[in-house]
């Protein structure tokens, strides 16, 4: 009858251990997608602010392309 007891204690101590780990292993995977999401949403932004300079370079250049071609048939007219 003792040993069935403590055959009970045993299988509960190693329960509890198993039931544990597995919050343990619970929360890393949880921390780590976390963190993946944040990265993921950080590259996003960079990626789109990246877009928008790109846009605006090239507009920019444009008007200036624009603004030296218009000055020189000012100041060279046929």
């Amino acid at each position: 009858f003792t040993q069935q007891i403590q055959q009970q204690i045993t299988a509960s101590i190693a329960f509890m251990t198993v039931e544990t780990d597995l919050k343990e292993i619970r929360d890393f995977l949880r921390t780590t997608r976390k963190r993946m999401e944040d990265k993921e949403a950080k590259a996003k932004t960079i990626n789109d602010w990246k877009q928008v300079a790109l846009v605006l370079d090239r507009t920019f250049f444009f008007i200036y392309l624009a603004a030296i071609i218009i000055s020189l048939a000012a100041m060279f007219p046929r």
